[in-house]
């Protein structure tokens, strides 16, 4: 879908910039997932929503035998098993991929930002505030399971971000913090794909035309 500019999107992207003033400095995300806090525990289904282990395109791990940091992209990982602190500041766990590949890594836990923030789903037609689960250095005991669920996004229509927008708008004018950040990542995931519309995927914006240009002549 390529959308055309609006002379209001200027305005729409300093509402996002303004709301994201004041956030942890850790990506927000939608990344669908099921957990598992114990092995007695029952599954919950949820969403990923940020947290100092989650970058933008995926997790944020070291293997057991680097020293650097590398990011495992959320399509590619089918479940992160096992994850347990170790010692005062280290954090350990099984990274189980969707071609069978499993490895295991750790990470680093800081002092005071989150390792995880979960929200659970609500049953369709719920209306309460559905439940967040933050988990930090203090109150992390470890978690069993937890399932990647990610795919491609959905095509979202102009006449359902104009929506959020709007819904975005309410929430900031109730203080109600979890549903804005909720509603502008998802706007927020809207303008990133459009962008990358406009753009194409060599990096460069698309001929209004539609023609392509002529490849350099040959020496």
């Amino acid at each position: 879908m390529t959308m055309p500019h609006r002379p209001g999107s200027a305005i729409l992207l300093l509402l996002l910039t303004a709301l994201s003033v004041g956030t942890a400095a850790f990506a927000q995300l939608e990344v669908p997932v099921v957990y598992t806090l114990t092995s007695a525990s029952k599954p919950v289904e949820g969403v990923l929503t940020g947290g100092s282990l989650c970058d933008a395109e995926g997790l944020s791990v070291k293997d057991a035998s680097a020293t650097s940091t590398r990011v495992v992209a959320w399509e590619t990982i089918d479940r992160v098993e096992e994850i347990n602190p170790i010692g005062s500041n280290k954090l350990l766990m099984k990274v189980v991929l969707k071609d069978g590949h499993r490895f295991q890594a750790y990470a680093t836990i800081p002092e005071t930002d989150p390792l995880l923030i979960l929200r659970d789903e609500q049953p369709d037609g719920a209306t309460a505030t559905p439940k967040l689960r933050t988990f930090t250095k203090a109150n992390f005991k470890g978690l069993y399971l937890l399932e990647i669920e990610a795919e491609p996004p959905a095509e979202v229509s102009d006449e359902e971000v104009l929506k959020q927008v709007n819904e975005l708008g309410k929430a900031i004018g109730q203080g109600d913090l979890d549903k804005a950040i909720d509603l502008h990542n998802k706007i927020g995931d809207f303008i990133e794909a459009w962008q990358d519309e406009e753009t194409g995927e060599d990096g460069e914006s698309e001929s209004s035309t539609g023609e392509e240009s002529p490849a350099p002549a040959k020496p």
